[in-house]
């Protein structure tokens, strides 16, 4: 098996945050979940990239609000022209970033004691 050229490098989720109205009760929410991609690239590394996400989560009924950031680091090797390295930023950073959103997100609100917030699995190409 070839290995990639495009290297996962890390991440880290330095912002967390979630409200929940004190009146709420345990019951069946639908969410509204709002996405917004960020990419930085190194002016003395061109090879080197930062992708942040930025998630925001409303219930319907404005009891639960949820925010989360997180940041990947991503490398290509040498040979990977630069277009390629761009648009796997683009497609590939997000998609390789959204798993530990997804269980973070869902093992977090789980044990507040709400029902765990389930994202669901989402095209982010088009962000």
């Amino acid at each position: 098996m070839e290995k990639s050229r495009f290297d996962f490098l890390g991440f880290r989720i330095y912002y967390f945050n979630i409200n929940i109205n004190d009146k709420y009760l345990l019951q069946e929410e639908n969410y509204i979940i709002d996405v917004k991609k960020d990419i930085k690239r190194s002016e003395e590394d061109k090879k080197f990239a930062e992708i942040s996400l930025e998630i925001n989560i409303i219930s319907e009924s404005k009891n639960i609000e949820l925010n989360l950031k997180i940041k990947g680091a991503f490398k290509s090797v040498d040979d990977m022209d630069e277009e390629l390295f761009i648009k796997m930023c683009e497609i590939n950073a997000p998609a390789i970033l959204f798993p530990y959103i997804r269980a973070f997100i869902s093992s977090c609100t789980v044990l507040t004691g709400i029902p765990p917030i389930n994202i669901p699995l989402m095209n982010l190409s088009s962000q």
